[in-house]
């Protein structure tokens, strides 16, 4: 009985300790899941921070690339949206090229003329004036002295000073017919070849 005691008294004592060594291997597996469950977790968080970040970034990029774009296209624009909007604004004027002769052809009396040439002749010297100075580079923000208005005038007369017009030497002179013709017949190739301190703005008004 005592040795059946003892051996019962052991054996209902091993009872206890198999639940107890159970539940730590149970705890053990738990805290294993929870612990794997939290590395996933994080994984998984710095996976969306990482596309996330890809994101905001690639949007970036994006939206640099249309900046520089946008300017580029910008600036190769300016020139020829500059240039089409002169000619729009500055059209050509024969009747006022011809009246303007008429009463400045005479530019030593400062009288106006009694009787002035062919209107095909005064037309004709006009346009040759006016085809050398679309020869010419346009000024728009450049002010070097080569690019000042009376500096291009007076090329261009001591180019052709030696050819006389269809009419002589009767007056209008070649002078009086170049600034005429600069001004009337082709006024938005003169105005695209005065220096500008900003040739985007409008003309102030006079």
């Amino acid at each position: 009985m005592y040795v059946g005691g003892t051996s019962a008294t052991i054996s209902d004592g091993s009872a206890p300790q198999a639940a107890s060594n159970g539940t730590a291997r149970q705890l053990r597996r738990r805290r294993r899941g929870d612990f794997m469950r939290e590395i996933v977790g994080v994984a998984r968080r710095c996976q969306g921070a990482a596309d996330r970040c890809t994101a905001v970034y690639g949007c970036r990029v994006n939206r640099r690339l249309w900046v520089v774009s946008a300017l580029a296209v910008t600036a190769l624009l300016a020139l020829p949206v500059t240039v089409v909007g002169v000619h729009a604004t500055h059209p050509r004027d024969e009747s006022g090229y011809l009246a303007y002769l008429k009463q400045y052809g005479d530019r030593r009396n400062d009288r106006p003329l009694a009787v002035l040439p062919p209107t095909a002749d005064l037309v004709a010297e006009g346009d040759a004036a006016c085809d050398w100075l679309r020869e010419q580079p346009y000024a728009l923000w450049r002010h070097d002295p080569e690019y000042r208005e009376l500096v291009v005038y007076e090329r261009y007369v001591r180019q052709v000073e030696n050819r006389l017009p269809a009419w002589g030497d009767e007056l209008p002179d070649r002078r009086s017919v170049t600034g005429a013709a600069w001004t009337h017949l082709c006024p938005a190739e003169w105005e695209l070849r005065q220096p500008r301190r900003n040739p985007f703005a409008p003309k102030p008004p006079d």
